[in-house]
């Protein structure tokens, strides 16, 4: 968990010491600020923060941040804190592509302000929490169209564009992973361990990977509808070729071979999860408090104009504040026109705005009597659409990914339109991850005569590339120690070890998506109005896409059925 604790130490504001009191009404009290801390601001990693800001005062004084800054929240916000308080800062992970900056800004009893600049980087500091893993597609939705569409996939291997698993996800992430180890670990009604896991994957384990069917129900996670997307498989090349009428056009034969080396199984579960979140005891703010609130920054705007009484009109704006006191009161009368449920800091701001404004316009309005607003929602859920996209990754298994695509030459193949089952034997013995390497002449001249890519994703990528290149096209390919030392190399980069045997633990660093666990973004909804109109929602959306074919897959309905054959079924197959 990204955390961290910053005390306050040197006197650079004040607040009212006794605000019922008269005679002592225009006394002060320090707010003190370490001077590093104002100096050098808060400075976080591309991960989810949680940051603790001690603040030490006699009196009474405020805190805020900008309304704009979504991404920067202040958990369980009071419009007027006493005394000595510790601030928790929640920080959403940044998908930005670049740094962002916002500030903490903190108010003295006349609304004077003191700013903590805060940035966050578009780096990962650390390799020792697991909001690593959110930055490699855990939590954020699929590209529907990159991933699911096969017109777009048809599209893509026609051109002879190779399928990324880094670029199958939005940038957009659902989750606060920091929070949802804190809650985790908290000792009072804490998230259940299952909520969220690492399972780390012992070097044993490790296995070549060769996958004949690309989309499968998942029913590892045990948490209802899933859907596995296997990095080999959704490729379109692991373990195949181009043959008859598709090879007869070329010069050249196309052929791949896949390798993973597993490290992680990590997972969300999103029953767990939406069921702490919608849970009365979790999640904070009611009507009552919504009113109290507005009631607390009325309170404080009469403070600040009865402050401002001896200050001349010029320095007062029409409802008699400073340019202080207004940036303050303003950016907490956004806050508080947005305050709705936290869900317990689980979910991120952005997703917590959007699930707010369908809990408004579908439950609220309901709960009123009212019709509900379909307008609204409709407008949200393609907000949502756009930003996450009709499924989430739920887990994943994370780890070393290897992919040799070849282009062999026809005139090499001796008259052979494909490859026979025992050369393409002899080719993937070149790249054995358990057991011996397999040398072949025959195999390794196909390799030799043929255009090669090697895509390493995990550990020492670009050393190990190198390394198979220069064995390819070195003097000696029947040097077995070299591409064992190659893959050995490989392996040994994704771990850490202490003793300098083969055991150890997996830098989550070092690892790359193998293949993800997807699950539908409306079994987040706890609230059966809203789940039932988005899965309406995008159902309907997505009808011409494949969606109920892949959704079917989830309910088992197709259980090891392929893409192709899915998109072909009929969409009532699957009403409830």
């Amino acid at each position: 968990m990204a955390a961290a604790m910053l005390g306050l130490g040197m006197s650079v504001a004040s607040c009212a010491v006794n605000e019922d009191n008269p005679a002592i009404d225009d006394q002060v009290s320090a707010i003190t600020i370490n001077e590093e801390l104002l100096s050098q601001g808060i400075n976080a990693d591309m991960s989810s923060n949680i940051i603790e800001v001690e603040v030490k005062c006699k009196g009474e004084w405020s805190a805020v941040t900008p309304s704009s800054d979504s991404w920067l929240r202040i958990a369980d916000w009071q419009v007027v804190y006493k005394g000595n308080q510790t601030l928790t800062l929640m920080i959403d992970e940044n998908n930005a592509d670049k740094g962002r900056s916002s500030s903490l800004m903190l108010a003295d009893s006349e609304g004077g302000t003191t700013k903590i600049d805060v940035y966050q980087d578009f780096i990962l500091y650390s390799n020792t929490s697991g909001e690593a893993f959110s930055s490699k597609g855990l939590g954020c939705g699929i590209d529907y169209d990159y991933v699911l569409n096969l017109k777009k996939n048809v599209e893509r291997q026609k051109k002879g564009e190779n399928f990324e698993i880094i670029n199958t996800h939005k940038v957009n992430n659902i989750f606060n992973i920091t929070q949802i180890e804190k809650l985790q670990k908290q000792t009072k009604d804490p998230l259940q361990a299952s909520a969220y896991v690492e399972a780390v994957m012992p070097v044993a384990k490790i296995e070549a990977h060769l996958y004949d069917s690309c989309l499968v129900q998942d029913k590892t996670l045990e948490v209802g509808i899933n859907m596995s997307i296997s990095y080999g498989a959704i490729s379109g090349r692991a373990g195949g070729s181009y043959k008859s009428k598709a090879t007869e056009a070329r010069d050249y034969i196309n052929y791949s071979i896949v390798r993973s080396a597993p490290m992680y199984d990590v997972y969300l579960s999103p029953a767990e999860l939406s069921a702490y979140a919608s849970d009365p005891r979790h999640n904070k703010i009611d009507e009552a408090y919504d009113e109290a609130v507005w009631e607390q920054i009325e309170a404080l705007i009469q403070r600040y104009q009865k402050r401002n009484q001896r200050k001349p009109a010029s320095q007062l704006n029409y409802r008699g504040l400073t340019e202080e006191q207004e940036t303050i009161v303003s950016n907490m009368e956004e806050q508080a026109d947005e305050l709705m449920y936290d869900y317990a800091g689980i979910f991120s701001a952005n997703f917590t705005n959007r699930y707010n404004e369908l809990y408004r316009a579908l439950v609220m309005k309901k709960l009123a009597g009212k019709e509900p607003d379909y307008a609204t929602a409709d407008r949200v859920l393609n907000a949502l659409d756009n930003e996450y996209g009709p499924f989430f990754i739920a887990g994943g298994t994370f780890g070393g990914s290897m992919s040799v695509y070849t282009e062999i030459l026809k005139d090499s193949l001796n008259g052979e339109s494909e490859l026979s089952g025992e050369v393409q034997v002899e080719m993937e013995g070149l790249f054995s991850i358990n057991g011996a390497i397999k040398y072949s002449e025959k195999g390794y001249s196909y390799l030799r005569n043929s255009k090669t890519q090697i895509d390493i994703y995990g550990g020492n990528a670009n050393a190990s590339v190198g390394t198979y290149m220069g064995i390819i096209t070195g003097e000696k390919p029947s040097n077995l120690n070299a591409w064992n030392e190659a893959m050995d190399s490989w392996i040994k980069s994704m771990w850490t070890t202490t003793d300098g045997t083969s055991t150890g633990t997996p830098q989550i660093s070092e690892a790359a998506p193998i293949s993800y666990s997807v699950t539908p973004i409306w079994m987040l909804f706890s609230y059966p109005e809203i789940q039932e109109y988005a899965q309406q929602y995008f159902m309907e959306k997505y009808k011409d896409r494949g969606i109920y074919g892949y959704f079917g897959i989830m309910k088992g309905e197709r259980e090891g059925g392929q893409a192709e054959e899915a998109s072909d079924l009929e969409s009532d197959m699957w009403k409830n």
